[in-house]
């Protein structure tokens, strides 16, 4: 025989998982998201600038412009996106980063070099693993900003910057000045002020995965 008392200790325990539930927010990526990525052409990013040099495998765009106004909606919170390379808006996932180029790999491989690779590799035909939704946050002045990206995951991409350091090494880069493995595919949906980036956001499962948002596949 259950006393009152435990009775209102299950009736606040249902309470609280309903509650849990209830904030959950829900969030669609289609069935095909990845399937479109061997559709759509490669882009290669370079420019005089230490920061335009980038490699980057190109997804479809549509599905994370949709994914930022569900969250736009969601938390009630107006969300930018990154207009360096597309003032329209487009999606991708970072495989070399500017600052890895810019800082490690400029004095031995060439934007060339690495495309070349890129391609040999076939990198618009990569895997595409989706994990969730992740978000980071860092306070910038007296307001905390936010940044929400699709967490996902890729073994031709870690094979591609494996490949990578290989040819660095080869050409006379020091191996332990970088490590390919340490890599945190990411989709970037968009952000309060501005993206974040290490040291202040580690874009992984681990660090980031946000239990806010339920993602399921659509048609």
């Amino acid at each position: 025989m259950r006393t009152p008392h435990r009775t209102l200790a299950l009736l606040g325990f249902f309470f609280l998982v309903a509650k849990g539930l209830a904030s959950t927010i829900s969030l669609e990526i289609p069935k095909d998201f990845a399937k479109g990525i061997k559709d759509l052409p490669f882009i290669s990013h370079t420019g005089p600038g230490a920061f335009d040099n980038a490699l980057a495998l190109n997804v479809p765009y549509p599905p994370i412009r949709q994914l930022r106004s569900k969250i736009e909606e969601a938390l009630g919170l107006p969300l930018d996106h990154f207009k360096g390379w597309n003032r329209e808006g487009e999606a991708h996932v970072t495989v070399i980063t500017p600052p890895e180029y810019a800082n490690i790999l400029k004095p031995i491989l060439s934007m060339d070099d690495i495309h070349e690779l890129a391609k040999a590799l076939s990198i618009q035909q990569s895997d595409l693993k989706i994990l969730g939704i992740g978000s980071g946050k860092k306070r910038i002045g007296e307001n905390e900003e936010s940044t929400f990206f699709l967490l996902v995951d890729s073994y031709k991409l870690r094979k591609l910057r494996l490949q990578i350091w290989r040819r660095y090494v080869k050409k006379g880069g020091k191996p332990q000045d970088w490590d390919p493995t340490w890599f945190f595919p990411h989709v970037t949906i968009g952000f309060t002020k501005t993206d974040l980036h290490e040291p202040d956001v580690l874009k992984d499962i681990k660090h980031a995965y946000d239990p806010r948002f339920k993602l399921r596949r659509g048609h």
